[in-house]
C-alpha cells in the first residue's frame, strides 16, 4: 500500500510537471515506465489514479477559473451545442488515462519480452512452435 502510495505521488509530480510544459507525452512515457519496472496488474489503479489527478489539476491550472468556459466554447464549436463544456473535460480527462494505460501496455509488453529473451525462450520460438505464421510454414 505505502509502494502504490509513493508510486502514485511519482507519476503524479512527473507527469504534473510534464503537462504544465505542454509535454502530453509525458502521459504514455510515465505509464511505459510503470508498466515495465512493475509487477502485472498491481501498480495500474495508482497509474491511473495519478494520471487522472494530474490533468484535472494541469486543466485547472492552465485554464484557472475559465477551464469551464473555455470547454464550453470547444463543446459549442465541435457539438455545435452550448453547455456541454463537461463533455470536453471528462472526454481530456478519459484521453490522458488511455494514454497513460497505453503507455503501461507497452511497458508491460517490453518486460515479459526482455524476461523471454533473458530465459532463453525467445529463441526456441519458431516455425510449428505456436507462432503465428504456424500454418504458413506447415503448407510451404
Amino acid at each position: 500500500m505505502k509502494r502504490q502510495a509513493l508510486l502514485a505521488a511519482a507519476v503524479a509530480v512527473a507527469d504534473l510537471a510534464g503537462l504544465s510544459l505542454g509535454w502530453w507525452w509525458v502521459l504514455p512515457l510515465a505509464g511505459l515506465v510503470v508498466g515495465a519496472a512493475a509487477p502485472v496488474r498491481r501498480p495500474l489503479p495508482a497509474l491511473l489514479a495519478a494520471t487522472a489527478v494530474a490533468s484535472a489539476v494541469s486543466l485547472v491550472w492552465q485554464g484557472g477559473a475559465r477551464t469551464l468556459d473555455a470547454a464550453d466554447l470547444a463543446g459549442a464549436m465541435a457539438l455545435n451545442a452550448r453547455g456541454l463544456g463537461w463533455v470536453v473535460v471528462a472526454a481530456t480527462l478519459v484521453y490522458t488515462l488511455l494514454l497513460a494505460l497505453a503507455g503501461a501496455w507497452i511497458g508491460g509488453a517490453a518486460r515479459r519480452l526482455g524476461a523471454d529473451v533473458r530465459s532463453g525462450r525467445a529463441a526456441r520460438l519458431g516455425p510449428g512452435s505456436g507462432s503465428l505464421d504456424t500454418k504458413e510454414d506447415e503448407h510451404v
